[in-house]
C-alpha cells in the first residue's frame, strides 16, 4: 500500500465522517467517549480492553473532572509500536554490522504507560481534547541466528482528538497523533551507543456506539509513517494501529 494514497484515504474517511456529523448538528452526542473530545465523567471510571493490530490493549481511565481524565494501559504488542518494514534499522543498530539480527514483526513486546486526556475547547458544536501518554516500552526480539537482549525505551505520545457526535448513541472522531518514543542500545548496537529516537506522524479516524448507558463499542483506524532517526543509518516505515474494543463505565 502507497503511504501517500493511505493517508489521503484516512483523510477523505475522516472529512465524509465530518460530513455526516454536521448533518445531524441538532442531535446530543454520547455522555462519555474514550477516543475522543468528550470525556469520560466528573469522578467516573472506565475500563477498556482492545484487540488488533499491533496488540491487545488494556486501559483503566478516571476522570479527574469533567475536562480531565487520568489513567493508565497495559499493551502487549505482537509488532514494533505497529511499524512495518524497518529490518534491522531498528534500537541503534548498524545494518552494516553483521551481527545485527531482523527483528522486526519477530517478537513480542510490552507497554506500560500513563494516559492523560483533557478537553480545551470546541469547534464549532465540536469537541476538542489533547493527549499525553508517558510510558516504557520492553520488546523481546526472537531471532535463532543471533543472542540478543531486550529492547528498553521510552514512550512520550502526544496528540489531538476530536469528536463528531451523530446522535445521544453514535459519535465520530478524527485524531492527529505523534507517538514518539526512543530506545536505548540492546547489546547489539553500533559503535555511536545504540539506541534511536523513533517519530512516528499518524492521521486516524474512529467510531463509538453506546450500546447502553455504561457499555460502548469503539473502534479506531490510523495510518501513517515512523521515521528513525537512528545514526549513520535513518530510514523510515509504514505504520498502522487498527483496534477494535469495548469499554465498560462503572456506576
Amino acid at each position: 500500500m502507497h503511504k501517500g494514497t493511505a493517508v489521503r484515504g484516512v483523510a477523505v474517511v475522516v472529512l465524509l465522517l465530518a460530513g455526516a456529523a454536521r448533518a445531524q448538528q441538532g442531535h446530543t452526542g454520547p455522555a462519555w467517549t474514550v477516543d475522543s473530545g468528550e470525556t469520560v465523567g466528573n469522578g467516573m471510571d472506565v475500563f477498556r480492553a482492545q484487540a488488533g493490530y499491533p496488540g491487545i490493549w488494556l486501559d483503566f481511565i478516571h476522570g479527574i473532572n469533567p475536562n480531565w481524565d487520568i489513567g493508565g494501559r497495559f499493551g502487549f504488542n505482537y509488532s514494533f509500536e505497529g511499524a512495518l518494514g524497518f529490518g534491522n534499522n531498528l534500537a541503534g543498530c548498524n545494518i552494516s554490522f553483521v551481527s545485527c539480527p531482523s527483528y522486526l514483526g519477530s517478537g513480542i513486546g510490552l507497554n506500560f504507560q500513563a494516559l492523560i486526556r483533557t478537553t480545551i475547547g470546541e469547534i464549532g458544536h465540536y469537541k476538542v481534547a489533547l493527549t499525553f501518554d508517558p510510558g516504557l516500552m520492553l520488546y523481546f526480539p526472537s531471532d535463532s541466528g543471533v543472542n540478543t537482549s531486550a529492547i528498553a525505551g521510552i514512550l512520550f505520545p502526544i496528540g489531538a482528538q476530536i469528536g463528531f457526535p451523530v446522535n445521544p448513541k453514535l459519535v465520530f472522531n478524527a485524531s492527529f497523533e505523534l507517538p514518539l518514543f526512543a530506545t536505548f542500545s540492546n547489546g547489539v548496537s553500533n559503535s555511536n551507543g545504540g539506541g534511536a529516537f523513533f517519530l512516528p506522524i499518524l492521521f486516524g479516524g474512529g467510531v463509538e456506539y453506546l450500546l447502553q448507558s455504561d457499555l460502548s463499542l469503539t473502534f479506531k483506524l490510523a495510518l501513517g509513517v515512523t521515521i528513525s532517526t537512528n545514526s549513520p543509518v535513518s530510514s523510515a516505515a509504514f505504520t498502522l494501529e487498527s483496534m477494535a474494543g469495548i469499554a465498560y463505565r462503572f456506576r
